[in-house]
């Protein structure tokens, strides 16, 4: 098994207990990303240590003047941020053309960034402007449910294929000043 599922699975399995233990923000959108933000947080930080040690350190809720707060930054000390990770809850999906409402001009906004990416903690779109540049799953969305056994959440990390979200997150931490 590789290091890369171990943090993954540990990230699924932390998931699954607070989702559990916090019930009843099961249909709340906004207060199950507050839930899992950290543990994404979290979960980009460790896999930087190991895929690129000196890397840009990661900041939540950035405030970006004329656009808003992307819910996460990466940025090298003493310099602006360079790149962003916008979070969404599990649910929704990562359709541009589907968002409506306060997430709907979140991503008009964010089509100014040079480079971000649009994340419902199991899938990830990376954007340059508004034009998708790649996407990938995280992880099986089921490994993220709280009614899913730990035993097959496992089964379904370990099967599955993270490189695509990897390529994303070093372009991300990569990521050159913004002009």
């Amino acid at each position: 098994m590789t290091e890369l599922s171990e943090i993954l699975m540990a990230f699924a399995r932390d998931v699954r207990a607070d989702r559990r233990a916090n019930s009843n923000i099961a249909g709340d959108g906004t207060a199950l990303e507050l839930l899992i933000a950290p543990r994404f947080q979290t979960l980009i930080e460790e896999i930087l240590k190991i895929r690129l040690p000196g890397a840009q350190r990661l900041l939540p809720e950035n405030k970006q003047a004329g656009l808003g707060r992307p819910d996460l930054a990466f940025a090298r000390p003493g310099a602006p941020a360079r790149a962003f990770i916008e979070l969404k809850e599990p649910a929704k999906q990562l359709n541009p053309e589907r968002l409506r409402g306060h997430d709907g001009d979140q991503f008009k906004r964010f089509q100014e960034l040079p480079i971000w990416a649009l994340c419902n903690f199991h899938g990830i779109k990376l954007f340059r402007r508004g034009d998708v540049q790649a996407e990938a799953i995280i992880l099986p969305a089921a490994a993220l449910d709280p009614n899913t056994p730990a035993a097959r959440a496992d089964r379904m990390i370990r099967g599955h294929d993270a490189n695509g979200f990897i390529t994303i997150l070093e372009t991300l931490a990569q990521a050159q000043t913004i002009p």
